[in-house]
């Protein structure tokens, strides 16, 4: 079964993001942040939630 081969790989991913973004500024921002935000922090939080959803999807 190809979902439980690939268990122990997503298993270390999803905990390799947890470490990731524990940290707050690497974190995907919360739909409460305020609107206005600076460019260069907008850039880094959409980075940083595109690394996301490309690692929840690579882990299935």
């Amino acid at each position: 079964d190809d979902e439980t081969a690939l268990a122990p790989n997503a298993e270390r991913s999803t905990e390799a993001d947890r470490i990731e973004f524990s940290d707050p500024e690497q974190a995907p921002a919360p739909e409460t942040t305020p609107a206005p935000s600076p460019p260069q922090s907008a850039a880094s939080t959409a980075g940083a939630a595109g690394a996301w959803m490309a690692a929840r999807r690579s882990a299935g």
